[in-house]
């Protein structure tokens, strides 16, 4: 991260934006192509769920290889300047990788 003094690295704000978070987005790789996409979730036990339909392009990359990043955010607010180029937005992210694995009993 090029802003250390805006990390968030105090476990209870990274769950804060998770629990408050409300779209999610899954990346993936499948064949060298990334794809990414957003997604409905759950989070319980510091594991998140994702829905999805039991087919489709993101089951298939899944299929191939099942490690994703994901991204989520919250607090979002454009700040406006007289300059377009003096744009910005504040936000809290959560950003993370790891093994994505199917859950068949529910």
């Amino acid at each position: 991260m090029r802003r250390k003094d805006k990390q968030i690295d105090d476990p209870t704000e990274l769950e804060a934006v998770i629990r408050n978070a409300i779209v999610c987005r899954i990346g993936f790789s499948g064949n060298d192509v990334p794809y990414i996409v957003p997604v409905n979730f759950g989070y319980r036990e510091n594991r998140l769920y994702f829905h999805s339909a039991p087919e489709g392009r993101k089951i298939d990359i899944l299929r191939q290889n099942n490690q994703v990043c994901f991204e989520m955010e919250t607090d979002v607010e454009v700040v406006r300047a007289d300059s377009p180029c003096n744009w910005s937005t504040k936000y809290r992210s959560v950003i993370g990788h790891g093994k994505a694995t199917f859950v068949e009993d529910i």
